[in-house]
């Protein structure tokens, strides 16, 4: 029994065939790999998605499955970077793991039978309790007149749970390549896809652990929606959104409503409404845009319903929290051999955005160990699991790792 895995990354190359080269030969180099079985692929919307991977598969081979997507940008165990050509991939060879893959489209406006699609054929494969699902999907589409709309994850991931009754460990993301919300692209057995969903499993042979770093903490009393249509929040208490989300704030806020998108998140307990904080049984939902004529906010997702209790939720990232988190998830691990290990993280998060005042990257990087193969790649979505079932997740950050019993 056997598995490795490898990190490569190209940093600056903006020709799309050399960069899916580079970065599939550092891999390769970096664990000494010989027979590689399946890649993770992740790239910004500045590369060819056809051309970055040809040249993955120039390095890999034919028979090297590749998977993965646009991200907005990467960091690893010694770099950072979000300056637009980043490229990363993770390669593993492996006699052990049982790969299984699946995928299904279109998703605008359809999301929940492309779940249900996805849900069957995960079914079908005969998925044990004890696997472990990687999911990714594309995070919007463009209408005729070429307007961004985002599809929506929660109404996708009721769909799977049409078919999956009890869930195991799942993480995955939605792919986004730029905060221009320009087309992605995904990757799906070496091929080039938009618009689907993807999943792979890996049976019991490799297990996934994952910790959700959230930061976030309540900032208000709860509050109930009493007015919505899909992502739109129109009233809370009865009275618009954005004059409710005003007063919160407070007369010595300096936030005008313009500037809410990437900044007000509410927060939704899964847990005991009236019971201690417990951040592990709260979703976040972050405001896209706002509609000021309407008085509306405009959230990531469509899973906020009328009598929803929400409360506003204010940054609470700092090192101590990361550090035990990540203790956490190596005490998980336990005595079996970690593979690799892939952060999703929201790039509301990143530095640049100035959404949180403490950068999470040095003490990430302080604290996983260097002999575990790392790469980080920033989302627009998060996906992982709260309170049993996977949820849809913003401004979080999913630490994974996967490892085998040796």
């Amino acid at each position: 029994m056997y598995s490795n895995a490898g990190v490569g990354i190209s940093i600056s190359e903006e020709d799309s065939l050399n960069a899916g080269q580079i970065a599939a030969q550092n891999a390769l180099n970096s664990s000494n790999i010989k027979t590689p079985l399946f890649a993770l692929l992740f790239s910004t919307s500045k590369h060819d998605p056809y051309k970055l991977v040809e040249g993955v598969t120039l390095v890999l081979g034919t028979e090297c499955k590749i998977f993965g997507g646009y991200c907005f940008g990467i960091f690893t165990h010694t770099v950072l970077s979000t300056a637009g050509f980043e490229v990363g991939i993770i390669v593993i060879e492996s006699d052990n793991i049982r790969l299984n893959y699946f995928q299904a489209s279109p998703l605008p406006s359809n999301e929940f039978e492309v779940g249900k699609i996805l849900g069957q054929q995960i079914k079908g494969a005969g998925l044990l309790s004890d696997s472990s699902i990687l999911l990714f999907y594309d995070s919007l589409h463009h209408t005729i007149d070429g307007n961004p709309r985002l599809n929506m994850a929660s109404p996708m991931l009721r769909g799977i749970s049409e078919f999956i009754e009890s869930w195991p460990a799942i993480a995955g993301m939605g792919v986004m390549g730029d905060a221009q919300f320009l087309p992605s692209y995904q990757w799906f057995d070496s091929k080039v896809f938009q618009q689907s969903a993807i999943a792979l499993t890996f049976g019991n042979s490799i297990k996934l652990d994952t910790v959700v770093l959230h930061g976030l903490r309540p900032a208000s009393r709860y509050f109930e929606v009493t007015k919505v249509e899909g992502p739109m929040i129109f009233e809370i208490d009865n009275k618009p959104a954005i004059t409710v989300i005003m007063e919160i704030l407070g007369p010595d806020n300096k936030i005008e409503p313009s500037e809410f998108a990437n900044f007000i998140t509410l927060g939704i307990n899964k847990g005991d409404l009236y019971g201690e904080f417990i951040e592990d049984e709260y979703i976040n939902r972050v405001c896209l845009s706002v509609d000021e004529r309407l008085g509306a906010l405009i959230m990531f997702d469509n899973d906020i319903s009328e009598g929803s209790r929400i409360q506003l939720m204010q940054p609470s990232l700092d090192s101590a929290y990361i550090q035990l988190n990540i203790k956490k998830l190596l005490q998980q691990v336990g005595n079996r051999k970690p593979l690799y290990a892939l952060y999703i993280d929201c790039i509301i998060r990143a530095s640049e955005f100035a959404f949180l005042s403490y950068d999470e990257v040095e003490v990430i990087r302080k604290e996983m160990p260097t002999d575990i193969p790392f790469l980080s790649i920033y989302s627009g979505v998060e996906i992982a699991k709260i309170k049993d079932k996977p949820r849809a997740l913003d401004v979080t950050g999913v630490l994974c790792i996967f490892s085998e019993n040796i």
